[in-house]
């Protein structure tokens, strides 16, 4: 039996690929509007909802059945979910879609019962709706399985009888200090207890939070690991300030007879205490003091997979797309207080007035994803074993860890999987190097960012570690939409933040309209050359003086496919490239040697006018393209077209690369990923000489630079911040967590940064690379080089013509902006 419902509606188009520069690459375009079908189709939803939630969720469909008739849902309750599909999909029948957790993903996938959404989903929505530990949560093997709907996990409750929010402890060093004093103050009471005992899953926030781990995918164990050894270990120390009996039940009633004053839960506990009366309080889970990184718990997400049965899964993706939209996320939470995987849900003014959901959502993005992995059934009893064994002191920690280690490992082999060995934590530590000011008041430090979801976390973890080692600091992290203009809006009201953390080409706005503030006194020029990148540095340099510090460079660079091309054959020289290309096209007919977005990107044009001696643009306003060398950088260019394909866009080229029909590419440090998750052997060179100066080709560097805004109320206090956050130490823990390219030299020389080849060879790249000049005046120039870009490519000017409509329409340009 289930609720039939009716619907139908297009899937939305992917939005303009912005041309310059892409921060990441630009997403394939989503299936369009399904094809008119003849007779109403059904679409099938398997579920386990049950009464509030099976009501809401009813409503939800029924809106979108009266919004857009002509699809009938239906949704049927299968209480045994688990045979029902492993019967029903193999032979062919069973549901369009399945509403289950992913902690079942990794099996349904081997299996062949679900679906990947590559293709049928596009990329940039995926990354621009759903929150990043949820799509961790949902990939598999490098695939995207199912859409997000809803989070689960846990966090601290504290009683708001016993203990104030603004007394609650930073870290665990803090939190164990407090829980023995407590003990002689408070007889008959606890400070801080758990079902710390048994409990695989509430014993993951420390486990992961030092810097081990369950399982990964490889197979990989990370139990008995540096990180893992210091979870356990503070679990062992825990068992000194609880009660002997820290069962759930036992828990639950010291809470709620108001003899203990934190705990850790999830959202299914809040409505036993909210009917028990208790005035309860949420916050986030302690930083682990030997790693400095706030406790991971696991994340479990609620989520709709597409079978491989479906009959419409255009259709079918339009429910699931339907279902986890902002709207109808918001709606559920606004319902029941369900976490909402949706971003957009999250960050919406409807939510914004829902602490307790603000809570759980700013926990899980702390948090780790729930193993996808099948393996993962390995790890829980030696995981329970070992807790079992520290708890009753029948093992050292060491030693329990060990054995759940050898375990876990023995129960892979004997399910035929090899384990592998495993893989270093993240553990972004505070540093004995590294002494912060004095801070003898509290100071909140309002930080406004634009950075990808990916590297969010790393950055987070390292102003964690800043507050475990200066406590009187704390932060507010707000990522912002339209970060420059509200930037310019709120700081001449003296309402903006103390940092700015952005791409480095607004920096000279900023300066110029008086929103931040020069660092002269602050820092030593000699100091930061001898320290940073040369194009770091130049990138936040502007009228004499340094605005900003540089944390991460990017710059594009040569990448090749190691099946179509050896690293030995991979042209040198831009004639070499020339002359290659064309005999690539004769000898693999439909193929290229290479493909980039040639035709009308300035962007990805640049190292060739570099290379040929044009300066885009300085601080003064000069345009140095109509120039002898400009000439020369535009036969190349218009050269490009005889060995590509006449129709090429950033989309094009990727796609072309990764179909195996172009030998090589051009792109940035974001593009990598990608090709690993889809299996593609690539390799990377460096940008060829350019033959007719004997110059390498020399990209645009940009840098993603932190300032002080003109508004800070503590301008010492955010630059110490600053000098922590762009040191050697801090940037490693970001490189070796979020992949990204450090600025400091020191951080490149680290051992765990030079074992990423990535890394070294994009770094060295950007090192022969050109600052992204700060001047506004850059803006200027865009436009102008694309359209003289696009004049070569299709003949409608000659060289010599090409750059001096650039250099006109450039300076024209210019002068409006005087």
């Amino acid at each position: 039996a289930g609720l039939v419902l009716a619907a139908c509606g297009p899937m939305a188009a992917a939005e303009p690929t912005p041309a310059l520069p892409p921060p990441e690459p630009p997403a394939p375009t989503p299936t369009g509007t399904p094809t008119p079908l003849p007779e109403p189709a059904t679409i099938t939803l398997w579920h386990t909802w049950e009464g509030e939630a099976l009501e809401q969720a009813q409503a939800a469909f029924a809106d979108y059945m009266a919004l857009h008739p002509g699809v009938q849902v239906v949704l049927e309750h299968v209480p045994d979910l688990a045979n029902r599909v492993l019967s029903a999909i193999p032979a062919g029948e069973g549901p369009d879609i399945l509403a289950w957790s992913s902690e079942h993903l990794g099996r349904m996938a081997e299996m062949g019962l679900i679906r990947p959404l590559e293709g049928w989903v596009a990329p940039a929505y995926l990354e621009e709706h759903y929150e990043p530990v949820a799509l961790q949560a949902v990939t598999y093997k490098g695939k995207v399985w199912a859409l997000p709907a809803s989070l689960e996990t846990l966090t601290l409750v504290y009683n708001r009888a016993l203990v104030a929010e603004g007394d609650l402890p930073r870290d665990t060093e803090e939190l164990l200090a407090r829980a023995q004093a407590w003990g002689a103050e408070h007889p008959g009471t606890f400070y801080f207890a758990y079902n710390a005992r048994n409990d695989v899953e509430f014993a993951a926030p420390w486990i992961y939070g030092a810097g081990g781990y369950y399982i990964a995918e490889g197979p990989s164990v990370g139990l008995n690991t540096p990180g893992g050894l210091a979870g356990l270990e503070l679990i062992a120390r825990f068992r000194e300030v609880m009660p002997d009996q820290v069962d759930h039940a036992t828990v639950g009633a010291l809470f709620k007879e108001g003899k203990l004053a934190l705990t850790v839960g999830g959202p299914w506990m809040l409505p036993d205490l909210d009917q028990a009366g208790l005035d309860f309080g949420l916050a986030l889970l302690p930083i682990v003091s030997s790693s400095g990184m706030r406790a991971r718990p696991l994340v479990r997400v609620q989520c709709l997979m597409l079978t491989p049965n479906s009959a419409h899964p255009s259709l079918a993706l339009d429910v699931m797309r339907y279902y986890t939209s902002p709207e109808v996320s918001a709606r559920l939470a606004q319902a029941r207080g369900t976490i909402p995987a949706n971003r957009l849900a999250n960050e919406s003014r409807a939510l914004q007035d829902l602490p307790r959901v603000q809570a759980f959502v700013q926990q899980a993005r702390f948090g780790a994803p729930w193993p996808a992995t099948p393996a993962v059934a390995a790890v829980w009893d030696p995981v329970a074993k070992m807790l079992e064994a520290v708890w009753k002191g029948s093992a050292a920690p060491a030693e329990a860890v060990q054995a759940a280690q050898e375990q876990a490992e023995a129960t892979l082999r004997s399910l035929g999987m090899e384990p592998q060995a495993p893989r270093e934590g993240f553990t972004p530590g505070p540093v004995k190097e590294f002494e912060p000011i004095p801070v003898a008041e509290p100071v909140e430090i309002t930080l406004w960012h634009a950075w990808p979801r990916e590297y969010q976390e790393a950055a987070q973890a390292t102003l964690d570690a800043y507050t475990a080692m200066n406590p009187q600091v704390t932060f507010q992290v707000v990522r912002v939409p339209d970060l420059p203009q509200k930037v310019l809006e709120a700081v001449p009201a003296g309402e903006g933040p103390d940092i700015i953390a952005f791409a480095n080409e607004w920096l000279g706005r900023f300066a110029d309209q008086g929103a931040i503030i020069p660092l002269d006194g602050y820092v030593d020029r000699a100091a930061w050359e001898a320290s940073f990148l040369p194009p770091a540095v130049e990138a936040v340099a502007y009228r004499g003086h340094l605005w900003g510090f540089p944390d991460t460079v990017k710059a594009i660079t040569l990448i090749y496919n190691k099946e179509k091309l050896t690293e030995a054959e991979v042209p040198r020289e831009t004639d070499e490239l020339l002359a290659l290309g064309k005999r690539w096209q004769e000898e693999h007919p439909g193929e290229y040697l290479l493909v980039y977005n040639a035709r009308s990107d300035a962007y990805f044009s640049a190292p060739w006018w570099h290379a040929a001696g044009v300066r885009f643009v300085d601080e003064a306003g000069t345009v140095g393209f109509s120039t002898p060398g400009g000439v020369v950088a535009a036969q190349f260019l218009q050269a490009l077209r005889e060995i590509m394909p006449e129709e090429v866009d950033y989309s094009i080229a990727d796609r072309l690369f990764r179909e195996g029909k172009a030998a090589m590419t051009v792109s940035g440090p974001w593009y990598p990923p990608g090709l690993r998750s889809a299996g593609l052997d690539y390799g990377l060179a460096f940008l060829p000489t350019f033959s007719p100066t004997g110059r390498p080709g020399a990209p645009f560097v940009g840098v993603e630079a932190l300032m002080v805004t003109a508004s800070s109320r503590h301008p010492e206090v955010a630059v110490d911040v600053l000098r922590w956050f762009a040191s050697p130490p801090a940037q490693v823990a970001r490189t070796t967590a979020a992949g990204t390219v450090p600025s400091h030299r020191e951080a490149l020389a680290d051992a765990s940064v030079r074992a990423l080849p990535d890394v070294q060879h994009f770094a060295e790249q950007a090192r022969r690379g050109v600052a992204l000049p700060p001047t506004p005046y850059l803006s200027a120039l865009w436009d102008p080089v694309a359209k003289g870009l696009e004049m070569l490519w299709t003949g409608l000017a000659t060289p010599e013509e090409a750059v001096r409509l650039i250099q006109e329409r450039a300076e024209r340009a210019i002068q409006e902006m005087r």
